[in-house]
């Protein structure tokens, strides 16, 4: 039983855009991100469950963060992230742009 399901909308950086994405795969749950090309619209890159964003552990799930939003602040080279944890608690944390999209990159499709 396997399914996957966009948690953010994409955002354009640079020539790409930036979404990020659930997914559960016989029973486990796991978030990861993708580029898409600006132009082709194709996927390029794909990291799954390699980005550590810490939580506190008050969610119903006590292991799982809910990523809901992202924004590129650019004028301050930033990609924020919005998860929650189970709908208890709402939590932020921002990325270096270019040491977040360097890492995806490290995962070509």
């Amino acid at each position: 039983n396997r399914s996957i399901c966009n948690s953010t909308n994409p955002i354009k950086i640079d020539d790409s855009y930036l979404m990020f994405f659930h997914s559960k795969d016989s029973g486990i749950y796991s978030h990861g991100a993708c580029l898409i090309d600006a132009y082709t619209k194709e996927v390029t890159h794909y990291l799954r469950n390699g980005l550590s964003l810490p939580f506190n552990g008050h969610g119903f799930q006590k292991t799982i963060l809910y990523v809901s939003g992202a924004v590129y602040l650019a004028g301050e080279n930033i990609v924020r992230i919005y998860a929650g944890e189970c709908d208890t608690n709402s939590v932020y944390f921002d990325f270096d742009k270019d040491v977040l999209i360097s890492e995806i990159k490290k995962y070509k499709v």
